[in-house]
């Protein structure tokens, strides 16, 4: 009994004609998704809300200085900075400042205070360390901790 030698397998080895196609409709999609100027949910406008666009008041944030695994400090204490400064504050939110960061406890998380001014006096919250939210393109709007 003979056997034939093996021959050795084949592979196929087709052209990768496709993948060009879907690569540029993946990166299409992804390049709509980031944007500047389009409108996406949970984002935060840059510079202003809709309500303070009306009022005349501007958005400028600070980081709360909180740290990964720990309680955030009140973000009263920053609201008192800006009374210190003569900055009369219209309305405060929280939020994150769209940066990424390892997950690591005690590295800062990113969480700002977002605080509505008026905008005759956003000059004086940024010599009390203030920045406008416009500064801060993928910032988010979130729900303040304890509230």
């Amino acid at each position: 009994m003979t056997r034939e030698p093996r021959r050795p397998h084949r592979t196929s080895r087709r052209p990768q004609r496709r993948s060009l196609p879907v690569l540029l409709g993946t990166l299409a999609t992804l390049a709509a998704c980031s944007a500047p100027g389009v409108a996406q949910p949970g984002r935060a406008a840059p510079g202003a809300s809709a309500a303070s666009a009306a009022s005349g008041a501007v958005a400028v944030y600070k980081p709360l200085g909180s740290r990964q695994c720990e309680v955030p400090p009140p973000r009263a204490t920053l609201e008192r900075e800006l009374a210190a400064a003569g900055v009369p504050v219209l309305g405060t939110a929280c939020g994150r400042d769209g940066r990424m960061r390892a997950a690591l406890c005690g590295a800062p998380d990113g969480r700002i205070v977002i605080f509505e001014v008026p905008t005759e006096r956003v000059a004086a919250a940024a010599a009390a360390g203030f920045e406008p939210l416009a500064n801060l393109p993928d910032a988010t709007r979130e729900p303040c901790p304890g509230s």
